[in-house]
């Protein structure tokens, strides 16, 4: 995730599947942990820009009290992760954990090491939650990026997972499909 796509449509999409799945009043309610996995804002494209859906009637149906925020956020050009943690979007209790895994400017060895602690530390925060969802820019690893690269922190990694999935914790995962390949043919590679 980069700060850059706060308030983007897949944002819109996220965040309203994660509040459902968090309980309606009446319903069970789960704890649900949010780990951004912050990566460095980039500038060599224009992502990020999709915001038209704000202003477009058919998106208040699905969702109007996430909608507010996310064009008051957009608006203010405030688009940081901070902004979605303190705007009241997801339920209270909802533990966010937003350190950057990303030292793309490290040696290799600080890179491998920054990220262990950046997993052990988003590993205790969400202790207690029943729900876990990862947001990585652009999902779950490929072969190509190893987790040593400078890029890697753009992706988790199976092996990442795998403490939460041990815990007993459900597990939502933000995944980018590309152009190679057929949506259904990425999903069973995955």
């Amino acid at each position: 995730m980069q700060d850059r796509y706060v308030g983007d449509v897949g944002d819109f999409a996220k965040y309203g599947l994660l509040r459902r799945l968090a309980g309606k009043a009446g319903e069970e309610k789960l704890r649900l942990g949010v780990v951004w996995c912050l990566f460095p804002n980039e500038t060599h494209n224009k992502d990020g820009r999709h915001v038209s859906y704000l202003r477009k009637p058919e998106f208040e149906a699905l969702d109007d009290p996430l909608l507010g925020p996310l064009r008051n956020i957009v608006a203010s050009g405030q688009r940081c992760i901070s902004a979605v943690s303190g705007s009241g979007l997801f339920p209270d209790g909802t533990v966010f954990y937003d350190d950057t895994a990303a030292a793309p400017l490290l040696s290799r060895n600080e890179r491998i090491q920054r990220r262990k602690e950046w997993l052990d530390c988003s590993f205790r925060m969400t202790k207690k939650c029943d729900l876990v969802f990862f947001d990585p820019d652009n999902g779950m690893e490929i072969a190509s990026v190893p987790k040593h690269y400078p890029n890697a922190g753009k992706f988790i990694y199976w092996d990442e997972l795998m403490p939460f999935w041990r815990r007993g914790q459900t597990l939502l995962i933000y995944h980018h499909l590309n152009r190679t390949k057929r949506a259904a043919q990425q999903v069973r590679d995955l």
